[in-house]
């Protein structure tokens, strides 16, 4: 064998040598510190959740089952998961007045019960620091609004999704 055969085959040796000892070794942590949160826009309005408070999410695709209801906010029914879930319009709840944009996405709670949310715009996935998130104080706002988180240039209002679905369950039409 020629030398520069030789030479590559060494080389090769140490190439794999070094790609199988990289699994030996821990892997970096690369994470922001924080909370992971998620980016969404309701009625054009910059919104986030807790991603720890979510269940799921999925695209929202037309499927939803419309039911009579008293309650204007319910937008109907889906199967997921085998399961009947019920969608609440997230822009109903949060107060915003019935428009033109459909939701696109639909935000499942985590919880006892299963309720899915239905919004227009998902931005993306972001981490807060805890001295990003303030309290809104002195505010009359329900008791699922009372937190913003600074993204990058861009404030938003935390819904806590726990306090939310809690607010539905205790209402005569949210059963």
């Amino acid at each position: 064998m020629s030398t520069a055969g030789s030479e590559l085959l060494g080389k090769v040796a140490e190439m794999r040598r070094q790609f199988d000892e990289s699994f030996a070794r821990p892997r970096p942590h690369h994470l922001p510190a924080g909370e992971s949160m998620l980016a969404i826009v309701v009625r054009g309005e910059p919104f986030a959740v807790r991603l720890a408070e979510t269940a799921g999410l999925a695209a929202l695709e037309g499927k939803i089952l419309p039911v009579p209801s008293e309650a204007k906010e319910l937008l109907g029914l889906i199967g997921h998961r085998g399961t009947v879930v019920p969608v609440f319009s997230l822009a109903a709840l949060l107060g915003y007045s019935s428009g033109t944009a459909a939701p696109h996405w639909l935000l499942f709670c985590r919880g006892p019960a299963p309720l899915g949310l239905a919004f227009e715009q998902l931005e993306r996935q972001f981490s807060a620091n805890p001295a990003e998130v303030c309290t809104v104080e002195g505010s009359r706002t329900q008791a699922y609004i009372q937190q913003t988180v600074q993204d990058g240039a861009r404030l938003r209002i935390i819904i806590r999704l726990d306090a939310l679905a809690e607010h539905i369950q205790r209402r005569p039409t949210g059963r």
